[in-house]
């Protein structure tokens, strides 16, 4: 991706992928994932705090587990 930029690399990509990366240039935070692979997205009722899984019911086992409520998936 620092070599062939983040479009070009994921257009390169062979194969199910679900990828989460920073980038240090611009400050920002990528998600990318092709229909191969799932991937969930939540938030915390209470917090600003972002989760991902690959599997709904992980994500919902995994706040229970924690005591996080999410507010939507």
């Amino acid at each position: 991706m620092s070599e062939k930029g983040e479009k070009a690399t994921l257009e390169l990509l062979d194969g199910a992928y679900a990828l989460l990366w920073y980038n240090d240039l611009d400050k920002t935070l990528n998600v990318a994932r092709n229909d191969s692979r799932p991937l969930y997205i939540a938030t915390g009722k209470k917090s600003k705090n972002i989760f991902f899984a690959s599997e709904d019911d992980m994500l919902i086992w995994l706040a229970g587990r924690n005591s996080i409520e999410l507010k939507d998936i």
